[in-house]
């Protein structure tokens, strides 16, 4: 899922000699490795060994009962955007609302809805405070920051916009984006780690490079110049989701892998 020598790396950060010496230990003493994603198991193979012990590539559950495309018919407000998450640089807030500046010169109405947790730096002072002085120069009325939700209200507020975008730094894998899929939901994701392994750009969602304004910037602008196809790239995305994340089907593998090790001890 990602360990300290992922996301040293991915975060231009010198790795912790501590916590880099446990996580080598821990792989030593594994009998077997699951990765949620290709991409985090073949970067982190750069850094550390899997040896000849078996390994598979197995994906989250979606509760697809719960992120449906249900009949439910809420006014959903033209040029709207949503981002759910924990309120941080590497998430990618801070260049998505950079971005809006640009967005907002071609479409007016757009709006950004962002609903998370806090994060603080070191010092204590809070990112969302940072980024709530950052709502300006024509963002006021177009850039709004919600407390967190539960994930319970997630599906609602999926709902709640025409597009549901996640420009993380990276990601091993992460929740948020295939959920909103299983919605049928316009998906603008990050193209970094495993985005291009889902969503394949402009057939079932869009790609993002998150560390470029100007390209989150295109990437929304292209969606919403696509709206003709929302409900084309919508089941496109929930077939997506059917085939990657369905619970029986990560089940089976989960399964599988085990009778796999247990056999061969």
């Amino acid at each position: 899922h990602g360990g300290h020598h992922f996301f040293s790396e991915s975060e231009n950060r010198k790795i912790n000699w501590w916590k880099g010496y446990q996580e080598r230990k821990s792989f030593k003493k594994a009998d077997a490795f699951i990765a949620v994603s290709d991409y985090v198991r073949n970067h982190t193979a750069n850094y550390l060994s899997y040896g000849e012990k078996p390994i598979r590539t197995i994906r989250y559950m979606i509760d697809q009962r719960k992120f449906s495309n249900t009949s439910i018919t809420e006014v959903v407000p033209e040029y709207s955007l949503v981002f759910a998450g924990t309120i941080c640089e590497k998430k990618g807030v801070g260049n998505l609302i950079e971005a809006l500046k640009i967005v907002k010169t071609k479409y007016p109405k757009v709006k950004l809805d962002i609903y998370g947790k806090e994060w603080f730096f070191e010092d204590g002072n809070s990112y969302s405070a940072l980024m709530e002085g950052r709502i300006k120069d024509g963002l006021e009325g177009i850039v709004f920051i919600h407390p967190p939700v539960s994930h319970d209200q997630i599906p609602k507020v999926y709902r709640s916009a025409e597009i549901c975008i996640f420009p993380s730094f990276m990601e091993t894998q992460g929740l948020v984006a295939p959920e909103a899929m299983a919605m049928g939901k316009v998906v603008i994701f990050t193209e970094k780690g495993p985005g291009p392994e889902i969503i394949s750009n402009g057939v079932n969602g869009f790609l993002c490079n998150p560390l470029d304004v100007n390209d989150i910037a295109a990437s929304i602008i292209e969606a919403f110049e696509s709206r003709s196809r929302f409900v084309e790239i919508g089941e496109n995305a929930i077939d997506t989701v059917q085939q990657m994340f369905n619970i029986q089907k990560v089940l089976n593998n989960n399964l599988d892998f085990y009778r796999q090790i247990t056999q061969s001890v």
